[in-house]
C-alpha cells in the first residue's frame, strides 16, 4: 500500500513550445530529404539528434511535484479491511503530545488522521490535556469515544470514587503478582494489609497507573531493605508500612521536580503555584473555566507541569461558590509527592467536602504569571493606559502608532 503519487507537467506552456520546436525540425527534415537524396543519412541524423536534443532537453526542464494522496490512503485502507474480512480496523496512536512542540506536525497529522477515518476504520488517540490540540478531530465525533484517565481515579472527588480507585489499584496488583508468583494465596492484601496504606499509595501517585506502579516498587524495595537488614527490637513488620511508602513517596516527589530545574519558566509557573497555595494553606484551587484562563493552562510553561505530572486536574465543570466568577471552575491540584515538603504548612485536601466547603473561593489566575514571564522575555509590554498586553511582533502597526487597540490610548511613554 502506497499514498505516494506525482503531479506531472506543471509548466505546460514551456513544454508545448518545445514540442512545437521538434514538429518544425522533424518538417524540416522531410523536406531536405526531398530536395537530395545525397543528403538524406546527413540530413536525416542531423535533424534526429536536433529533435532528440530539444526533447531531452524538454524533458529535464518540465516540472513535477510528489504528494501523498490520502484518498488512496483511504481506498487502501478500506479494500484491507474487505480482503481480510475484517470488521473494522483500528489505530491507536500513543504519545501524541511529543508532537507538541515540532512546528504544525500535530495539527497535519490529526488533519490526516481526520482524512482517513471513516467506517469501518477508526482512531484512538492518547494525549495529555494543554499539550497541543486534536483540531481538525473532534472528540464524540471523530474520535468516537473518550476516556479520560486523568479524572478517572481521583480519590478525593466522591466516597465512591474512593471505593472505586482502591479496588482498581487492589485488582491492579493482584493482576500483576499473578503473572509473575503461581501462588494464588499471594494477593495485595499479602502486601498492602490495610485500606490506609493503599490510600496512601493512590495520593502519592494522584491516582496515576504508572507512578502507582513506581511508588509501589520503591515501598516494596524500602521494605525488602528493612527486612533483609538488622531489625530494631520489636515485633518486625510484616507488611510495607507507612513509612515505607511514605520515604517512597517522597523519592518519587525529587524525582519529578529534577524535570523541570533547568526550565525557567516552567520553575518559575510552579513556584507561583507554591506560593498561592501556602497562601490559602490548601492544596487545591480554582481556575474559571473561560476561553482566557484556559488558554494561559495551554501555555508551554503550565503545559510542561501537566505533562510531568507535577500538576492535576482533579474536577471539571465546579459551580463557582461566588457567583460573579461568571464561569464554572476547574480544580486543579500539585502533586502530593513533589509538595510533600510543604504538607506541614498546607492542608492537602483528601474529600470532596472540602472542595465545596472551601476551593471554590480560592481563584487563580494563571494569566498573570504567565504575562509576568512575557514581560520578563521582552515579548509583551503592559499597555501604560490600560495595562493590556501588548505583543510588539503581532501588533507591530499598534506598537508602531504607539496607540492600544484596547483603549485607544498610549501603549508607552515617547
Amino acid at each position: 500500500m502506497s499514498g505516494n503519487s506525482e503531479l506531472e507537467y506543471l509548466s505546460t506552456y514551456r513544454q508545448s513550445i518545445k514540442k512545437k520546436e521538434e514538429a518544425a525540425w522533424k518538417a524540416a527534415t522531410e523536406i531536405r530529404c526531398g530536395l537530395s537524396l545525397d543528403s538524406i543519412t546527413a540530413g536525416a541524423k542531423a535533424s534526429a539528434a536536433q529533435a532528440s536534443s530539444n526533447s531531452s532537453q524538454a524533458s529535464l526542464e518540465h516540472i513535477s511535484a510528489s504528494f501523498l494522496d490520502v484518498r488512496k490512503v483511504h481506498d487502501d485502507l478500506k479494500e484491507i479491511v474487505r480482503a481480510m474480512g475484517l470488521r473494522s480496523l483500528i489505530f491507536f496512536f500513543d504519545e501524541w503530545e511529543k508532537l507538541y512542540d515540532i512546528g504544525n506536525f500535530q495539527k497535519y497529522s490529526a488533519t490526516f488522521i481526520n482524512s482517513i477515518i471513516d467506517t469501518p476504520i477508526y482512531a484512538w488517540v492518547a494525549y495529555v490535556p494543554y499539550r497541543g490540540e486534536l483540531r481538525p478531530l473532534s472528540i464524540g465525533g471523530d474520535l468516537q469515544h473518550s476516556i479520560d484517565l486523568d479524572t478517572d481515579l481521583i480519590i478525593e472527588k466522591s466516597k465512591s470514587d474512593r471505593q472505586n480507585c482502591i479496588n482498581y489499584f487492589t485488582d491492579f496488583i493482584n493482576k500483576r503478582l499473578s503473572i509473575f508468583i503461581e501462588d494464588p494465596d499471594i494477593k495485595c492484601n499479602t502486601l498492602i494489609n490495610t485500606n490506609k496504606k493503599m490510600e496512601l499509595l493512590i495520593l502519592g501517585s494522584m491516582g496515576n497507573t504508572r507512578d502507582f506502579g513506581t511508588i509501589l516498587l520503591a515501598a516494596w524495595q524500602n521494605y525488602k531493605g528493612y527486612r533483609q537488614g538488622k531489625l530494631k527490637q520489636g515485633k518486625p513488620y510484616q507488611y510495607i508500612s507507612e513509612a515505607h511508602i511514605k520515604d517512597a513517596i517522597k523519592s518519587d516527589g525529587k524525582k519529578k521536580i529534577q524535570n523541570i530545574k533547568s526550565d525557567a519558566g516552567a520553575l518559575a509557573v510552579w513556584n507561583n503555584i507554591i506560593d498561592f497555595i501556602t497562601e490559602k494553606k490548601h492544596s487545591h484551587f480554582s481556575v474559571p473555566e473561560t476561553a482566557s484562563k484556559q488558554e494561559a493552562l495551554s501555555e508551554r510553561e503550565f503545559s510542561e507541569l501537566f505533562y510531568q505530572r507535577l500538576l492535576h486536574t482533579r474536577k471539571l465543570g465546579v459551580e463557582p461558590k461566588d457567583s460573579s466568577v461568571g464561569s464554572k471552575l476547574s480544580i486543579l491540584a500539585p502533586s502530593y509527592s513533589v509538595t510533600y515538603e510543604y504538607h506541614s504548612k498546607i492542608t492537602y485536601i483528601k474529600d470532596s467536602q472540602a472542595i465545596d466547603s472551601r476551593i471554590r473561593r480560592y481563584i487563580y489566575d494563571p494569566e498573570k504569571v504567565i504575562k509576568h514571564i512575557r514581560i520578563t522575555e521582552g515579548r509583551i509590554q503592559p499597555c501604560i493606559t490600560c495595562d493590556s498586553s501588548i505583543d510588539a511582533g503581532k501588533m507591530n502597526h499598534a506598537w508602531k502608532q504607539n496607540s492600544c487597540p484596547y483603549c485607544g490610548g498610549k501603549i508607552y511613554n515617547d
